[in-house]
């Protein structure tokens, strides 16, 4: 698996792989008066969008999809639009992508407007394909490629924002089984509305890390349930796209986000100084954590005494009564 510092390693060279990988002919010349760039000179690329195409390079589709895509990069000089091509030989930055480097899984095609720069979450995409399937045809289709520009740079194109199908709702939530697991589409609704302070996990399926901490991040939503006014869910970021700004902060996966109820905008990182092998004092360093940050008050959970005691109370009343 790839650990944290592994992938906030991959995501911080972004920036040179991108320039590394544009554009560029088998023999290493630039494409002379077109938004090809040879590294180090990559002149304004860091701040137009991109039309990146993922590709293996020894497919045999690669030629006519490659022939396509620079027949259009010539087309489109005067835009504010870089073609890029990312292959397989670079499979760990897609990734970042949320795509798969796989060859089954190829050719794709996205563009990809930086809304914080290059390099930087959230970004937009749009898919040149419906869904982002793999489509050879579709790429090489210099009409196609095109209208698709086309579209982009008016405005009319819709962005391509991925949601896994619902697995449960609040209504149908059962805290016993730990953190509520929502989808992109439930984001809006689940985390950002309502006066909640609502704790998320951003997780990658295959990231070990992730698969670790997930049991824990259970255990604590068990252990919190009785605070009503505070939340804990967890979503696959690599399957479902987020666009709020807490994204710029995510540099690697588990990430704990926090959205406090009065400020759901200001949401940030919340950092745990604890190991994660340690189960308790991992649970005690995040709800101590909570407790600092929370808009709402975070009570200690009832003790099996206090509850005794509190049934006991209602058996005199009952009986007074």
């Amino acid at each position: 698996f790839v650990g944290p510092l592994g992938v906030v390693a991959m995501w911080r060279v972004l920036h040179w792989l991108l320039a590394c990988i544009v554009f560029q002919r088998a023999s290493g010349a630039p494409l002379r008066g077109v938004k090809f760039f040879d590294f180090p000179d990559i002149g304004s690329i860091n701040e137009i969008p991109h039309l990146t195409y993922f590709v293996d390079t020894d497919a045999p589709y690669y030629g006519d999809v490659r022939k396509t895509m620079q027949e259009a990069a010539r087309h489109w000089k005067q835009q504010r639009l870089a073609f890029v091509e990312l292959s397989t030989e670079h499979s760990d930055v897609f990734k970042f992508f949320n795509l798969q480097g796989s060859s089954t899984d190829l050719p794709v095609a996205l563009i990809v407007d930086w809304t914080f720069g290059m390099g930087n979450k959230p970004y937009k995409k749009y898919s040149l394909t419906k869904d982002g399937a793999p489509d050879a045809a579709a790429l090489r289709n210099g009409s196609h490629v095109d209208n698709f520009v086309r579209d982009f740079l008016a405005g009319t194109l819709p962005p391509w924002v991925r949601s896994e199908p619902i697995e449960q709702t609040l209504g149908d939530y059962n805290p016993d089984n730990g953190a509520m697991t929502i989808v992109g589409s439930q984001f809006e609704d689940v985390v950002v509305q309502g006066d909640f302070d609502v704790l998320v996990m951003f997780f990658a399926p295959w990231c070990g890390f992730s698969k670790r901490m997930q049991p824990l991040f259970d255990k604590l939503a068990r252990q919190l349930q009785h605070v009503k006014t505070l939340r804990i869910v967890k979503i696959d970021a690599t399957m479902n796209d987020i666009t709020h700004a807490i994204m710029q902060q995510m540099d690697g996966y588990p990430f704990l986000g926090f959205f406090p109820a009065a400020d759901k905008d200001g949401a940030r990182e919340l950092e745990v100084e604890a190991p994660s092998d340690d189960a308790d004092e991992w649970k005690k360093a995040v709800t101590s954590k909570l407790k600092e940050v929370a808009t709402h008050v975070v009570l200690d959970a009832p003790t099996q005494q206090s509850l005794s005691a509190e049934g006991s109370s209602i058996d005199r009343d009952a009986t007074e009564m």
